[in-house]
């Protein structure tokens, strides 16, 4: 899509990926990227309208570093899209977006204008107990949390958190209260797809066919099925902790790497690696029973909104679905 700023024709999404995070966004991503009708933005969650004119944002609750990979300048986001074709269909993905969905929404209309409604949002859901568990120990396979998941996710501990700038990704929780974010995107923009992480995971030919009806891509177009990227847990062993350390935290190779190794190839190294790095602990019975209270009015709302039936989500697991 193009739009013009200050006289000027810019290339913009045409599509947003808009979360929820550690639900199979990347996966999607991934499948749209290897299409030759779509262009996804090198960078993967550029987190732009959530980010704009907003610095710094810490991603690491530990130590307090500030992101390097999101954008909050409007002309270094239209520079993600310069290298789109005249026919290709524009997207990006941001799992921000989602949770703080009014900044995000409000910034989109700001760059959009009139155009606003027209961008279509794609959104993926998971069981948000399951997405909770599953980013707290993606961050702890990064290094960048430091508390115990019980404590990490008490309110007083969320709240000062977020009051310092720090990255929404640590409101574990608060990020799998969907219903807000679900009717506040579907009240502002005239196409709205929502996927499960059920769906991609379990029928990712049939999730292809969708999506690529759902963008308007020829029927001749191929989008290739998602595959699962972005694995998080702990070290499978001694040798794959060494390896972790020296992928996913500061170090001085990694420092030279950044300088020959352009960031697109390093983010997709670190989402294919986490698979053969990482194995995830079980959650415990009785810590699942203690957050589905939390979640349970937010989830029979969005059974309506979304026509879904979601009562798998308010039990326990069936022990043989497939971990993240």
């Amino acid at each position: 899509m193009n739009i013009l700023i200050d006289g000027q024709a810019r290339a913009v999404p045409d599509f947003l990926i808009v979360g929820a995070p550690r639900s199979a966004t990347s996966s999607l991503y991934g499948a749209l990227e290897g299409s030759p009708s779509v262009f996804m933005s090198r960078v993967k969650e550029p987190m732009f309208f959530y980010a704009w004119d907003r610095s710094p944002i810490f991603i690491d609750a530990a130590l307090r570093k500030p992101g390097d990979f999101f954008i909050a300048r409007p002309e270094d986001y239209f520079r993600l899209f310069t290298a789109a074709g005249p026919g290709d269909l524009i997207g990006e993905a941001s799992t921000w977006y989602l949770r703080d969905f009014e900044r995000s929404i409000s910034n989109i209309r700001r760059l959009y204008g009139p155009e606003a409604r027209k961008v279509k949002i794609v959104i993926v859901l998971r069981n948000p107990i399951d997405r909770a568990w599953s980013h707290y120990w993606l961050k702890k396979a990064h290094g960048e949390e430091n508390l115990p998941f019980e404590e990490a996710v008490q309110a007083d501990i969320v709240v000062r958190r977020m009051s310092q700038n720090v990255s929404p990704a640590f409101d574990y929780l608060g990020q799998g209260l969907y219903a807000p974010s679900i009717q506040a995107f579907q009240e502002n923009f005239d196409r709205v797809k929502i996927f499960l992480f059920e769906d991609v995971q379990l029928r990712p030919k049939e999730t292809a066919a969708d999506l690529t009806e759902f963008l308007g891509l020829p029927q001749t177009t191929v989008v290739p099925a998602p595959k699962h990227w972005n694995a998080s847990g702990v070290p499978r062993g001694r040798a794959t902790a060494w390896a972790a350390r020296r992928v996913y935290r500061p170090n001085p190779v990694k420092t030279v790497l950044k300088l020959i190794l352009p960031f697109h190839f390093r983010q997709n190294l670190k989402y294919r690696a986490g698979g053969r790095l990482f194995v995830q602990p079980k959650m415990t019975p009785d810590l699942r029973r203690s957050l589905q209270p939390f979640f349970e009015a937010d989830i029979r709302r969005l059974e309506m909104m979304i026509d879904r039936d979601l009562g798998a989500w308010r039990r326990d697991p069936d022990p043989g679905n497939p971990p993240d």
